[in-house]
């Protein structure tokens, strides 16, 4: 592991390494964070699903991330669209648009015994945050949840590459 120690006005700053792999912690559905892409699509596979790659750029781009859509992926028996989300090959977050709103959401909170805050967030386990918000698609003008699973850890790291990056193109 390389770490980079910058110090700035008497303050050390810790450059993660963007690479590293950490205890998996748990996502949506069965899918673990840093878990690999070709794992992912091994595991979607094997349930009979498989999901398009998409990049933010033409091509596998300069900033490592990746997105995975799957359609007619299932949670709490109903059906949606799952986005997940990688950063350099390691899983960060999964993203469930389910395809109706009633009975998927109170099966949802029951069958994960969550019970969102006011901030709409909730740690579900050491590492990972699940979110729970709502968009209003263009068609149906109808508010719709959006399920959240993420890793805090690789998010800070997501983060931290941003501001990296922003900061080189000043």
């Amino acid at each position: 592991m390389i770490a980079y120690i910058f110090v700035r006005s008497g303050i050390d700053w810790f450059e993660p390494s963007y690479t590293d792999k950490k205890e998996p912690s748990a996502l949506l559905g069965d899918f673990k964070s840093y878990e690999s892409i070709s794992n992912v699509q091994a595991q979607l596979k094997e349930i009979g699903l498989t999901g398009r790659i998409t990049w933010p750029t033409n091509g596998p781009p300069e900033d490592g991330k990746a997105r995975l859509l799957v359609k007619s992926f299932k949670v709490c028996e109903k059906s949606g669209d799952l986005s997940l989300f990688f950063l350099n090959d390691r899983l960060e977050e999964t993203i469930f648009f389910p395809e109706s709103t009633e009975p998927f959401l109170s099966t949802f909170k029951k069958q994960y015994s969550l019970s969102f805050d006011v901030t709409n967030a909730v740690h579900v386990s050491p590492h990972t945050i699940a979110e729970l918000n709502f968009r209003t698609t263009k068609q149906d003008k109808k508010s719709k949840p959006v399920i959240s699973f993420f890793d805090e850890r690789l998010k800070r790291e997501d983060n931290a590459w941003e501001m990296h990056r922003i900061a080189g193109k000043q």
